[in-house]
């Protein structure tokens, strides 16, 4: 049986000012050292462990082997090794973010997470400083870094490196003002919408994508650099000439996104979301349509953190296309936020409509980290709606994925391993289990959430057939990587979340209103929708020792003198001791999706304890 972990002190705390927040990088006077004291296994406080420190055996020479025979990738990893060991080059270069970041996104796509964060960092070395402060393009390599420990499961070393990034945004308020972009008409930027061979799910519309450009002239005084209030940067064009646009805000909306999902009811609480939205509530000077769309989406997104979450999801719709006709490059992050809010109200059916247009789109820009969500995020839906007719069309999805992102083919293969386990081909699922296994503990990927899907399907398939021993060798082994540890931190959100809120109360920046508000949320017994969208995680969740928090909860209750809750939650402390006992936890998450699915699909040693069980307690009151 696998032991329980206890949370780990959170490892990042709002501070009382926007100004004075403390998250490496985040300040714009950060120097080299501060940024290298980002780097794993260096920053301040942090057990986390460097790529090389995690796999001591990796042989750099090793990164510019091919991934599963592809020539393209050998030749992009030799090029990384060549970089991360360069010199810093000079302060001339006109094109931004630097080589090194695409590259690096190249590496995160492929899911080598560990060799991705080492380009990233790279990148920000390398990156643009006016004086001794950053400019918006170490915005991207800053997200992608915060992707690449989102994806290892290091929530609080996510959310340091997406804070830092928007706090450089809100540093630089005016960045988009100053970009020079010519009046192309939008049916000269439209392109081809067949989309070809990425024609996996059924379109909820037709689908009309166009390109925007690529590099943009930054229109900026050329006296030099300028400071127009404290900390607010200009920079000179003599310094910066051409920026990726339209990566700055497509790595804004990932961040955005991301921080509201890590943080979930606390994100109302952060000092940087209101600032946020206020910069994102203004329209920009540059009338170009496509500019426009994506500074809407940007303000759709922060809205989600802020009291008028509710106006979020009208801004992403009317955001999500440019004139109601076309697609770019912010439509995939638009409808995929969108489908969640649709889940969230109970509508499950046009939410996966809204993943697939998200999916395809994202393959069509091949966003890797877009795609790889949307893949995510439908597989969950279809698996708790029983969608098994999707389960060829994720299929074609992970044979598309194979050969161009490694991340999104092992979401799309966990995807069609669980649709093949709720339609009864074990045969099936035994294959795409053992293909994702090689695939998933290989050296050189990181992505211990995907193992731990992996090992909790392996537990349900095994327990479906009666190997029990197998079944429990596996769901422990699932949950001891989603527990997680002193060094990776926290890799489920409910958990970080509720050790953040101890931590933000007891320094005193959340108050006793706030922490018990989102303690009640929190702490909550998982609803029947929670369950079937995100079992595992609700079961890691029941499974972590957190009677600390319970604790804490009922002296709130007690120092505001209310005898009855405090009593309610004195129960709901003890009933946590039963649920942390893992074979009682097993058996209650067991029960539920016994009870939650139809008899006849079910199988037979499970109809048979169901129907028993039934005739027992026929006389019992129902719910």
């Amino acid at each position: 049986m696998s032991q329980r972990s206890t949370p780990a002190a959170g490892q990042f705390l709002f501070q009382r000012e926007v100004v004075a927040m403390q998250y490496p990088c985040a300040s714009p006077v950060a120097s080299e050292q501060t940024c290298r004291t980002c780097a794993p296994g260096a920053r301040r406080g942090s057990a986390r462990p460097s790529p090389d420190a995690a796999h001591p055996e990796r042989d750099r020479g090793a990164v510019a082997a091919a991934w599963r025979g592809a020539l393209w990738l050998g030749t992009l990893a030799a090029g990384l090794v060549a970089l991360f060991h360069a010199p810093a080059r000079g302060q001339t270069v006109s094109e931004l973010p630097r080589a090194e970041y695409y590259l690096a996104k190249e590496m995160l796509g492929a899911g080598r997470t560990a060799d991705a964060a080492e380009g990233f960092l790279a990148a920000l070395r390398g990156a643009r400083r006016v004086g001794d402060q950053r400019w918006v393009d170490s915005i991207p390599p800053m997200v992608l870094l915060g992707e690449c420990y989102y994806q290892q499961g290091n929530l609080a070393a996510a959310a340091e490196q997406y804070d830092a990034a928007l706090m450089l945004a809100l540093n630089n308020p005016d960045w988009i003002d100053r970009v020079e972009v010519g009046p192309e008409r939008l049916t000269e930027l439209a392109i081809d919408s067949n989309l070809r061979s990425i024609n996996w799910f059924p379109r909820s519309r037709p689908l009309r994508p166009l390109v925007v450009p690529e590099a943009i002239q930054i229109a900026i005084d050329p006296t030099g650099a300028q400071v127009a209030q404290p900390g607010i940067v200009i920079a000179p064009v003599s310094l910066v000439t051409r920026l990726d646009a339209s990566e700055v805000m497509r790595t804004l909306a990932i961040a955005l996104h991301r921080r509201w999902e890590i943080l979930g009811p606390l994100s109302r609480n952060s000092p940087i979301s209101i600032p946020l939205a206020r910069m994102f509530a203004r329209n920009p000077v540059v009338q170009i349509p496509w500019v426009q769309a994506s500074w809407r989406t940007l303000r759709g997104l922060s809205q989600l953190a802020t009291p008028t979450a509710t106006e979020a999801a009208n801004t992403l719709r009317s955001s999500a296309q440019i004139g109601n006709e076309f697609d770019y490059f912010l439509t995939p992050r638009a409808l995929l936020v969108l489908g969640e809010l649709e889940l969230a109200e109970g509508a499950p059916a046009r939410a996966i409509g809204l993943f697939q247009d998200a999916i395809l789109l994202a393959a069509y820009y091949q966003q890797h980290v877009d795609l790889a969500a949307g893949l995510q995020r439908l597989a969950d839906t279809s698996a708790a709606a029983r969608r098994v007719d999707l389960l060829q069309p994720f299929q074609r999805a992970a044979t598309w994925a194979s050969k161009r992102s490694l991340i999104s083919h092992v979401k799309a293969s966990l995807g069609a391993l669980e649709l093949a386990l709720l339609s009864g081909d074990y045969a099936l699922s035994d294959r795409l289990a053992q293909q994702t296994a090689t695939t998933l503990r290989g050296r050189e990927q990181v992505l211990p959430r995907d193992l731990a899907r992996l090992n909790w399907l392996n537990a349900r398939a095994a327990l479906a057939r009666g190997r029990t021993t197998a079944g429990r060798n596996s769901l422990n082994n699932a949950l001891q990587l989603l527990h997680g540890s002193a060094e990776t931190g926290l890799a489920v959100a409910q958990t970080f979340q509720i050790q953040l809120t101890l931590d933000l109360h007891s320094a005193g920046n959340l108050t006793m209103a706030d922490a018990e508000k989102a303690l009640d949320q929190l702490l909550a017994d998982p609803a029947p929708d929670q369950w079937r969208q995100a079992p595992l995680d609700n079961l890691a969740a029941l499974t972590t020792a957190s009677l600390p928090a319970y604790r804490r909860f009922v002296e709130m209750a007690a120092a505001r003198g209310d005898l009855d809750e405090t009593v309610r939650r004195i129960d709901r402390l003890h009933r946590q001791r039963l649920y942390e006992a893992l074979p009682m936890a097993g058996l209650l998450l067991a029960w539920r999706s016994a009870l939650s699915t139809p008899v006849p699909d079910l199988p037979p040693p499970v109809q048979t304890a169901v129907q028993a069980a039934s005739q027992q307690f026929a006389t019992l009151p129902q719910s």
